[in-house]
């Protein structure tokens, strides 16, 4: 049988409309569902939220917003605008109404004044039974040029997409900073005595994986059980002044180019796993064996699996 790196339905994470109409749904029908992280939303195409944006323009106090295409990638088409320039343009009514509109972070952590964001990868090793892992040791995306609020119409200053950092002149001199390992993003709240010693292995990592649990247990049921299918998917994150996460976005094809030593530690080692991951799990599904334990998983952390009665619990594992 033939292995597809695609399952149908996921694109109700990886669509910036339908992430948000997903985790909503999924927090009406579980109570426990913490989804926090999500950044408040406007969907232009939903009559409803469309005046409560106009409606929110017209009576707060200045602050920044974010607007974003529902279906592009790498930064495509994503716009940063004050309140007042985001009011004209509705006014004018010169933003597409496929678009969705959020509040902008306002109090970004900063690495020495630059913004950056975290990627993580979850692989769905397979949909039948739905069996979820995530890679706990990701590593962080910086942007080149210092961040200030009132640059709005600066990209590379609020946008730490590798895409968008390119069109630096100077990029290939400034790649080895543009990427971070967990362990120095940990050197330096340490240095900078802005969290403790085991902040990234301990609370940050566990707001991860809560937020990477909640994506897959919540795209689930839209999803097309057919053996033989795997996704690999990358979730960026940012991480604010009060060292909380909030979700950016979730992508269907993530970068897995190498062009710094950190992704040289970090992407290779990811994709050997998952070759052998999905490959013994599909081995076992032609043969009819027990799925777990899953051996060749080691860097690979279990997230959820829907029928988990044979599932073993996972050893925590360190993300720097």
């Amino acid at each position: 049988m033939q292995l597809v790196n695609y399952v149908r339905g996921t694109h109700n994470l990886t669509r910036k409309n339908l992430l948000v109409q997903t985790l909503r749904r999924h927090a009406a029908g579980h109570q426990e569902a913490d989804i926090s992280w999500l950044p408040e939303t406007f969907q232009l195409d939903q009559p409803g939220e469309l005046e409560q944006v106009k409606e929110r323009l017209n009576r707060e106090a200045d602050s920044l917003y974010i607007v974003k295409p529902v279906g592009r990638n790498k930064g495509n088409g994503i716009q940063v605008h004050s309140r007042q320039e985001l009011k004209l343009l509705m006014e004018a009514d010169r933003v597409p109404h496929d678009f969705i509109v959020q509040h902008y972070i306002p109090n970004p952590l900063l690495l020495d004044g630059f913004k950056f964001d975290m990627r993580m990868y979850i692989l769905l090793a397979t949909v039948k039974p739905f069996v979820a892992y995530w890679f706990p040791r990701g590593y962080l995306r910086l942007s080149l040029v210092k961040y200030s609020s009132a640059l709005t119409s600066n990209r590379q200053a609020h946008l730490t997409n590798v895409a968008v950092q390119r069109q630096d002149a100077n990029f290939k001199e400034k790649a080895e900073d543009s990427i971070w390992s967990f362990a120095q993003l940990q050197a330096y709240l340490t240095e900078k005595k802005l969290a403790d010693p085991g902040f990234v292995d301990g609370a940050l990592r566990d707001q991860m994986r809560q937020c990477c649990r909640t994506l897959v247990q919540a795209v689930s049921p839209s999803c097309d059980k057919k053996i033989g299918c795997f996704q690999l998917m990358g979730v960026d994150l940012l991480l604010c002044t009060e060292m909380k996460l909030h979700l950016l976005e979730v992508n269907r094809n993530p970068d897995l180019s190498v062009h710094t030593k950190v992704l040289g530690r970090v992407i290779p080692p990811v994709l050997e796993e998952i070759v052998e991951i999905v490959m013994e799990v599909h081995a076992k599904q032609m043969e009819g064996q027990p799925l777990f334990p899953i051996r060749a998983a080691s860097k690979a952390e279990l997230l959820w699996s829907a029928d988990n009665t044979d599932a073993p619990s996972t050893t925590p594992q360190g993300i720097s």
